[in-house]
């Protein structure tokens, strides 16, 4: 039994192994329809390519591997083509999104892979300069770029979450950074469509191992999930506390872009923390958490541990972060003006001619 399970394993990673770029010429392409041009990104989920129509268009095509767990579908007999099918059908339903800070799907199909696996292909609209992981790891955006960033993101999830769709997966790598500079809310409905995935593999152990693989990081944890998510309840208000932790990023850029806390000497990511350790619920979330918050006004602190409240019946909607974004732009307008009239006063001051002090010795 032992020996049949690592042998499952080992095939199992084969069916993994990643997508190319020659593949997804070969049997990802649509008929030729798109050329993929050079791998710009992977994740558990998908691999990323820099792609162009046959117009010439450049493109992103994400090939996601609706493979994960392929071995224990056959064993056990779960028809596989139907529930890629259900996920194909709500990807589709994406392509109805028209937002400016909502990465557009251009097209979605699926494919028969190299080694006989059904996935899915996203078309969207490419973004030049990558995503915000890459960006944070590199540089440190100024004032106007974080309150720019902060509000067109809340503005994105605003109209997401209008539509009736949970995001599930907001985190910097999964969004997007176009050639204007402006934010780009990527993978809209592709963490639902891998959680239904891996939910509709009943009777399977492990039935959950599509979305628990897409939910991982790089660094194999799920780190900007809110607490409720580790006991696989998801709603709107989860999508709020993974944006709040996003907002932290943006805000303070620290060295390491994974959010750990530490309560009594015990180190978790926050999400983890909060969920594991009740005692913890009673400080503010941004005292948990291990990065120092040296760049944030004390109202965006307050913003943050709205948005990271353990209860999600206390977090604010995408709607109300919006509003309380504006409030905080008007606030700083004001002190801005106050501030050039103080700077043009000084000036003027400077500016005048001085009178010459006689001396009286």
């Amino acid at each position: 039994m032992a020996e049949a399970m690592i042998l499952m394993g080992q095939i199992e990673e084969m069916l993994l192994m990643t997508t190319t770029t020659a593949e997804v010429n070969k049997c990802a392409s649509k008929s030729g329809e798109y050329h993929a041009v050079e791998e710009i990104g992977k994740g558990a989920f998908g691999t990323v390519f820099r792609a162009r129509t046959k117009g010439g268009q450049e493109v992103a095509i994400k090939i996601c591997k609706t493979d994960v767990g392929l071995m224990q579908v056959l064993v056990h007999g779960v028809r596989s083509s139907d529930l890629l099918q259900q996920a194909l059908k709500e990807a589709q339903c994406l392509n109805e999104l028209r937002h400016p800070y909502v990465l557009q799907l251009l097209d979605v199909y699926d494919f028969t892979s190299q080694r006989g696996g059904k996935g899915i292909a996203l078309v969207t609209e490419y973004c030049a300069r990558g995503n915000l992981q890459q960006y944070l790891e590199k540089y440190r955006p100024g004032e106007e770029k974080r309150f720019k960033w902060c509000h067109q993101l809340a503005e994105a999830m605003k109209y997401i979450h209008s539509k009736g769709i949970t995001h599930r997966d907001i985190k910097p790598a999964n969004i997007l950074i176009d050639s204007d500079d402006d934010m780009k809310i990527g993978d809209v409905g592709v963490a639902k469509a891998a959680w239904d995935f891996g939910a509709g593999l009943k009777g399977i152990k492990n039935r959950d191992v599509t979305f628990g693989m897409y939910m991982d990081t790089k660094a194999g944890t799920p780190a900007y999930m809110a607490p409720e998510v580790m006991d696989q309840h998801y709603t709107k208000e989860s999508d709020i506390f993974s944006l709040g932790l996003v907002f932290v990023m943006i805000v303070e850029s620290p060295n390491e872009l994974i959010p750990f806390a530490v309560y009594r000497g015990e180190r978790k990511l926050l999400g983890q923390l909060l969920h594991d350790r009740p005692a913890a619920r009673s400080c503010r979330p941004i005292d948990l958490l291990e990065l120092e918050i040296r760049c944030a006004t004390k109202s965006e602190v307050n913003l943050f541990n709205h948005m990271l409240e353990f209860s999600y019946h206390k977090r604010p909607t995408a709607a109300e972060v919006v509003e309380q974004i504006k409030e905080m732009n008007r606030a700083r307008g004001i002190q801005l003006i106050m501030a050039a009239a103080l700077l043009q006063a000084i000036a003027e001051r400077e500016s005048r001619p001085r009178k010459k002090i006689k001396c009286s010795c």
